[in-house]
């Protein structure tokens, strides 16, 4: 059997330790792998661990300078597998934690089994228009008006078009009829004149005269609840309202 004069295997050796590069092809450069280094753990090696650690499946050296097996690589790749999939999870878990604690100390509406609550400060309010427009739903609109009692709306503002129906359109018993179906909400509604109301009325005449009928019926129609709202009503122009609710400001403006 031939053996290598022991000269030869220590010039190996040496030149292999004087290389700046590894000689698995990777071209990474690499230090004295044969000796351990005694001078304590640094940023740097802290940094060369996560990086082997978190996301490098190259091969590693043994304390010889050869290789790992491919029974060792693969064990340390499992081992780095692991500890990805646990960094993650506890990334996410950290991250899921801090939304629901930021969610908790910012109460804000919520909606639980149909019935919506406001939170301290907030203006709960419900807009309506075109209803009731042929009276077909009359039926269901009142229903929703009443179940506004078990909400926090505060009051309903209608915007205009309560007698749209083409047989009551600019009459007076159809503004009676609207006016009878919303007085069945829960909370304060307050009415708005739409085009469909008056101005499409066709003539001058007969504009003004759907405009009184809806003034008489519709006009400061909150007043038919017990409200603590302060509304200012313009002189000038029929359902204008303005007032000042929790800081907020709500302004009608009715243009034809």
């Amino acid at each position: 059997m031939l053996h290598s004069p022991r000269e030869k295997t220590k010039s190996a050796r040496g030149m292999y330790r004087a290389s700046g590069y590894a000689m698995d092809g990777s071209h990474e450069e690499y230090n004295d792998y044969t000796k351990t280094s005694s001078s304590g753990v640094g940023l740097g090696g802290i940094w060369l661990w996560l990086r082997g650690t978190l996301w490098s499946d190259d091969l590693e050296l043994n304390h010889d300078g050869t290789t790992q097996s491919l029974v060792r690589r693969e064990k340390a790749m499992q081992k780095r597998r692991r500890f990805r999939w646990g960094a993650a999870s506890l990334m996410v878990f950290v991250v899921l934690v801090g939304v629901l604690a930021h969610i908790g100390s910012h109460p804000r509406k919520s909606v639980a089994a149909g019935v919506t609550t406001a939170g301290e400060g907030d203006v709960d309010f419900y807009v309506l228009a075109d209803e009731p427009f042929d009276f077909s739903d009359t039926e269901q609109l009142t229903r929703e008006l009443e179940a506004l009692k078990a909400t926090s709306a505060e009051f309903i503002i209608h915007l205009g078009n309560a007698n749209g129906d083409k047989q009551s359109q600019c009459k007076e018993y159809g503004f009676e009829r609207a006016a009878a179906v919303l007085k069945e909400s829960a909370v304060p509604v307050l009415v708005i004149p739409g085009d469909k109301d008056w101005a499409a009325c066709g003539s001058k005449k007969k504009a003004e005269r759907s405009l009184e009928y809806w003034d008489v019926n519709l006009g400061k129609f909150v007043e038919h609840w017990d409200h603590p709202l302060k509304i200012d009503y313009s002189e000038d122009v029929v359902g204008n309202f303005a007032f000042l609710h929790k800081d907020v400001l709500f302004v009608s403006v009715s243009i034809v």
